[in-house]
């Protein structure tokens, strides 16, 4: 908001129309038309409601913080469960950044018994990105949680 008053501040000195133009400095307000947050509770609900790759997904996006993309790529092998990390390819075209991040330690145990049998090379989630969200759309229909 500070950027935003010290701009039009600034395009007054240099009158500039702009800067008294209402609209082009009304803030939206209302729902997000896109993005639906879950409270603790729903999230607590949609994580112990969930199962197989559901509940993985859920609780690497929600408890650790993974971006979705993020969740896709990982691998097996990116599960460094003596470190009780993750090695996780950042966002990006061809991959991002790689970085460690620390495990849940409810993610860890899921992981754990979701790991059993599988090549190391195998991706944990083997969606694409729409199959994801089809998952994710079932999962929070069977916790009883609102769409959207």
């Amino acid at each position: 908001m500070a950027h935003f008053a010290a701009l039009r501040q600034f395009l007054r000195w240099t009158e500039n129309p702009v800067a008294d133009r209402p609209i082009v400095w009304t803030l939206p307000s209302g729902e997000p038309s896109h993005r639906r947050w879950l409270t603790r509770d729903q999230l607590n609900q949609l994580y112990r409601s969930s199962s197989g790759a559901a509940r993985i997904l859920v609780g690497l996006e929600a408890l650790n913080g993974m971006r979705r993309v993020e969740a896709l790529r990982l691998r097996f092998k990116d599960m460094l469960m003596d470190e009780n990390c993750l090695l996780v390819n950042g966002k990006g075209g061809q991959g991002g950044k790689w970085r460690n991040i620390p495990m849940h330690r409810s993610v860890r145990q899921d992981l754990i018994q979701w790991g059993r049998g599988h090549h190391p090379d195998d991706r944990v989630i083997p969606l694409s990105k729409s199959g994801a969200d089809l998952l994710l759309a079932r999962a929070v229909r069977t916790a009883g949680l609102p769409d959207g």
